[in-house]
């Protein structure tokens, strides 16, 4: 099944159509755990300005939602732990959090999160928007750190058990979903700036290695809302003129392929269990988006006769079950 937004969180099976709504609300950036059994999301109080949001859990086995939290905060999308036991998300205010759902309190893991700021015609912020972090597997975590001028002073990667971290990647980093852990947790790449180069790090031995440059292909590298496939072998994000952008990776060789400006949201990528498919919103008119399954195999469009709208959010699940 996959999860996707219209006026609340709703469920589509991919082959046949069949959809049904678990949720009405202004329902949004969902995230399926491992198990295929539950789905963490935000469901806003309105969208703009201040997006504030509860932390919600829907779990589909019990047949109940509820929220996580006691109340609303402006919130990033939340991420599972590879193996399903934490949550982890940022706040408005640069905290680095990690939850136990069904345990209770979150924990403050770190103070220091970038936040993305909308500014206005006069300078000042309208809108702050918390940046996700992302697992590097069930004991670490990487996230964008905040600079001393507010900006984004890199990737740091934390213990969710222990006060230091092991490593931070300092450098211009692309503050929108510009980095991505391999499954595997040995590696990391991020975009360096909107103009890249795609940079790898060796979790372990901490070595940097450019695997792309810019110039190096006629598509733009790819800088935002990078998601490895669960095999680890392609890499899809979207880049400003090329739209999304893939990423494929034979033993230490990458080539680059433009699928087509489709147009995506943000948090509207999702892979596949299988690594061949994933989906993603196209925009069809001012008013008008739809889900499509794009085929690698195939390089086929697959439109869902369903429709989404803000605040947005395609995910798959990660079982490929339609409980």
């Amino acid at each position: 099944m996959i999860a996707y937004s219209n006026d609340g969180l709703w469920l589509v099976h991919p082959d046949t159509g069949q959809n049904v709504r678990l949720h009405a609300g202004l329902d949004g950036a969902f995230a399926w755990a491992p198990d295929g059994r539950r789905i963490a999301f935000l469901s806003y109080l309105r969208l703009s300005p201040c997006a504030f949001a509860f932390l919600m859990l829907a779990d589909l086995e019990a047949g109940l939602v509820r929220p996580l939290l006691d109340r609303p905060g402006l919130y990033s999308r939340p991420a599972w732990s590879p193996d399903g036991q934490h949550l982890a998300y940022t706040d408005a205010d640069g905290y680095l959090y990690v939850l136990r759902p069904g345990d209770g309190s979150p924990r403050t893991l770190r103070k220091d999160a970038y936040v993305a700021r909308a500014i206005d015609l006069h300078g000042r912020p309208v809108d702050r928007f918390p940046t996700s972090p992302k697992w590097i597997d069930g004991q670490r975590i990487a996230y964008l750190k905040q600079g001393p001028s507010g900006n984004v002073g890199g990737i740091e990667v934390v213990f969710i058990d222990r006060v230091e971290a092991q490593m931070r990647v300092d450098g211009t980093i692309w503050p929108y979903d510009g980095f991505a852990p391999t499954p595997d947790g040995r590696q990391l790449i991020y975009a360096h700036g909107e103009e890249g180069p795609l940079v790898m790090v060796d979790l372990v031995a901490g070595e940097r290695t450019i695997i792309m440059e810019h110039a190096s292909s006629p598509a733009r590298i790819p800088y935002e809302d990078l998601q490895w496939s669960p095999d680890g072998l392609r890499l899809i994000g979207k880049t400003g003129m090329a739209g999304i952008v893939l990423v494929e990776r034979d033993g230490t060789a990458y080539r680059i392929s433009e699928l087509g400006a489709l147009g995506v949201p943000g948090e509207a990528q999702s892979w596949a269990p299988d690594g061949r498919r994933f989906i993603l919103i196209q925009s069809e008119g001012p008013s008008l988006e739809r889900l499509i399954i794009y085929d690698l195999t195939t390089h086929q469009r697959y439109p869902l006769a369903v429709t989404t709208r803000p605040p947005y959010g395609a995910a798959w699940n990660p079982k490929g079950t339609s409980r």
